[in-house]
């Protein structure tokens, strides 16, 4: 009973997308809205079960159907259910079938698996989507009307923006600059080329003012086109495009082009515009067209009053909500909608309306802003269709559409969609919300070069998109690092990959984006904090190292000194009761005195280089004193002091640093420079310390010099007390050793 309960109110999604709907009777399937077929696993052609709805689809009865492979090709369903059955996933797909009375009708497949009494089979969903196709083929046929009226009455489009240069053109403006349909998207140069020497000013003039003024923009002027030479009159209507709030004044204007030189009586222009209305009104879409400014009726075909009721007399002139009272949903009032609309310059969805009689009937209503004159070219065109009341069809519709747009919502990186002309199809809201929108349908017809990036990265995603279309290849794990206007910067790993139609053509491509950059910075911190902790504990290896070195010095110095002392005493005690007339004797007690004495010497030079007392005992500048005294002394180099720390203390590990990177600079320069004359400075700047050894010897080419212990000593104790170690110097030259450490 509780397997029953779980069929009975699952959701038609979880059965249409193949989810196991645990153990129920065949029966739950007779009630359901679209045509159920179960076949036998391996055996897609057999069937074992259908439901009344794939009877009443295809005309069959049950018992015609079940165990009937022959059925299938009669059906013209070989190829689909065989490609279904192969299948190891669910899957979905358009395709024709062919009913008992030989008719054809257009549905969707689904396929997936599902149990039933313990037994797994191969399930079939059919939905009816023949109005769906007929739809399509009447906004095809609207489309191509659309085009044969502009062309008719010679009227084109056109969309300027003087900031940037950027034009926009309909087919039918080429042709009236002279130039082949779909060309090379011109810039204003070309605009402004084209005018006629004798207008120009009185066009720029006009121009300067509806900018200052924001205001629309009317032209009537000559051109000369480009190709031909040929002069031509115009007649431009276009009102000026203001920019969204808080943005500077734009310099933008869209409108509608004329040439004004068909005479009165001209028979062809009369037959092409007959012909026009014809088709207008041949078509079962309801096709009107409004005044952007007015909002006025000023188009009104057969389709329109079929579905609405008022003629074309009754229509035109008046206003468009009061023929169509509409409600446009969300508690939209009219003018919002229409606010709206004027921004996107589109719009399509489902408005609610009432037919001629008095019905309310939901209407698939698409407005496209064409022109905002006030001339006879319409500002906005409509097409609308009633959509078939189908309550099934459109639950199916919408829960579709909702689970496409959870898989969508729920790619955690960016995804856009990607036109032949770099337009945007769509995007997911973590791309929008990544350029600072909240709506994702904010960036629905604009161009990629649109999007608030950098505009050195976009001009290299649209060569790599253009890349992917002419080459038909994918462009995937690429890293990239992007900057968006705003300054925000973001790490992404990206993939380009071609969109195909259902016949395999290229219709543009899917951009999808991983945004690593939390997880750059986190590896960024990783890697700051374990140089961190090595330098802790190579500082502390440092430190250990002196400490060690402090032992053994005092061991020296209060062991070994101290015995060798005692020897010494003992030694001249001897001496001093020689005999005179033993000279070998006194000879041996001689050179005794002078090996301990020599000894001693040894043993405190070797305490004194190890940890010289001095320097824990009286600091800095006491120890460089001494050692720059004890160098002079043991060698014969001229050296000078300069130390500028007035007895100041620091700390243990700075002073100790200090003095072992002077001790091994005048160390090398003793043994290796060849110097007459060493210096060594020493000053505290602040919170720093800087240590200063240079001498005028030979010095060295650094790059042919391997950095030995010495060198690598020098930097390593600087770098560890978070200081920094230079050293200056080429071949004949000398060599200054400079270190600077914080205190």
């Amino acid at each position: 009973m509780a397997e029953s309960n779980v069929i009975e109110n699952s959701n038609f999604v979880a059965v249409v997308a193949g989810e196991p709907p645990g153990r129920p009777e065949l029966a739950a399937f007779d009630d359901l809205p679209l045509g159920v077929v179960l076949s036998e696993l391996g055996q897609p052609f057999r069937f074992v079960y259908v439901n009344p709805e794939f009877c009443r689809l295809t005309g069959y009865a049950q018992a015609d159907l079940i165990n009937n492979p022959d059925v299938v090709h009669r059906l013209a369903l070989t190829k689909p259910v065989a490609l279904a059955g192969a299948l190891p996933k669910a899957a979905a797909f358009d395709l024709s079938l062919r009913h008992q009375s030989g008719q054809s009708l257009y549905v969707n497949l689904k396929s997936g698996y599902c149990q039933v009494a313990g037994k797994r089979y191969l399930a079939a969903y059919y939905t009816d989507v023949s109005d769906r196709v007929r739809a399509v083929r009447h906004l095809v046929q609207c489309e191509e009307v659309l085009r044969e009226t502009q062309a008719a009455a010679k009227v084109g489009s056109i969309d300027m923006d003087f900031t940037n240069g950027r034009l926009i053109w309909s087919d039918e403006t080429f042709r009236i600059f002279g130039l082949p349909p779909n060309s090379k998207i011109p810039s204003s140069k070309l605009f402004f080329e084209c005018i006629h020497p004798d207008d120009a000013a009185n066009v720029f003039r006009k121009i300067d003012l509806a900018i200052a003024n924001q205001a629309h923009l009317s032209l009537d002027y000559r051109i000369i086109q480009p190709y031909t030479q040929q002069v031509c009159r115009l007649k431009i209507e276009a009102r000026y495009v203001a920019p969204p709030q808080g943005q500077e004044p734009s310099q933008r204007f869209m409108g509608t082009v004329r040439q004004m030189e068909v005479k009165e009586g001209n028979f062809e222009a009369e037959t092409e515009l007959r012909r026009a209305q014809n088709l207008l009104n041949g078509t079962r879409e309801a096709i009107l067209a409004i005044n952007a400014f007015s909002t006025e009726i000023v188009l009104w075909n057969k389709g329109a009053e079929d579905l609405y009721g008022p003629t074309a007399e009754e229509a035109l002139g008046r206003r468009l909500n009061d023929v169509i009272p509409t409600s446009y949903g969300d508690g939209l009032t009219f003018d919002k909608f229409y606010e709206n609309l004027m921004l996107h310059q589109y719009w399509k969805g489902d408005l609610r309306q009432k037919n001629r009689e008095g019905k309310p009937v939901i209407i698939d209503a698409t407005f496209r802003v064409v022109s905002d004159s006030a001339s006879m070219v319409p500002d906005v065109l409509i097409f609308n269709t009633e959509k078939i009341n189908d309550s099934n069809y459109e639950k199916q519709a919408n829960e579709l559409a909702q689970t496409l747009n959870l898989i969508f919502g729920n790619i955690p990186g960016w995804v856009i969609l990607i036109g032949l002309k770099m337009e945007i199809f769509g995007c997911n809201d973590n791309f929008a919300q990544a350029m600072g929108e909240n709506n994702k349908d904010f960036f629905t017809g604009k161009l990629l070069n649109s999007l608030p990036m950098a505009r050195n990265y976009l001009r290299k995603l649209e060569e790599s998109a253009q890349q992917v279309i002419d080459e038909d290849v994918a462009l995937t794990r690429l890293s990239e690092t992007i900057t968006t206007r705003t300054g925000q910067t973001f790490f992404l790993e990206t993939s380009i990959v071609p969109l195909r139609a259902k016949g395999g053509s290229i219709q543009g491509v899917l951009f999808t984006a991983d945004d690593i950059t939390e997880k750059r910075l986190v590896e960024e911190q990783l890697r700051v904090t374990e140089r961190e902790q090595e330098r802790m504990q190579s500082l502390a290896i440092v430190q250990g190292q002196e400490e060690e070195r402090k032992r053994v010095s005092m061991e020296l110095h209060d062991g070994v000194g101290q015995i060798l002392t005692a020897m010494q005493m003992k030694v001249d005690f001897l001496k001093n009761s020689r005999d005179d007339h033993d000279q070998p004797r006194n000879q041996a007690f001689s050179e005794a005195v002078s090996l301990v004495n020599n000894a001693r010497q040894e043993v405190r030079r070797i305490s004194y280089n190890l940890m010289p007392s001095i320097l824990s005992d009286f600091g800095l500048e006491e120890a460089l004193g001494n050692l720059c005294k004890s160098i002079e002394n043991s060698s014969e180099l001229d050296v000078d002091a300069f130390i500028d720390i007035a007895g100041r203390r620091f700390p243990e590990p700075v002073e100790i640093a200090v003095f072992r990177i002077a001790q091994e600079a005048m160390n090398n320069a003793c043994k290796y420079s060849q110097a007459r004359y060493l210096m060594l400075e020493l000053s505290a700047l602040g919170n720093q310390l800087q240590l200063i050894v240079e001498d005028n010897g030979k010095g060295f080419d650094p790059e042919k010099i391997s950095r030995g212990n010495g060198l690598a000593n020098l930097t390593q104790r600087a770098r560890l007390l978070n200081g920094h170690l230079e050293i200056d110097t080429a071949p004949g030259r000398g060599t200054r050793v400079k270190a600077i450490l914080p205190v």
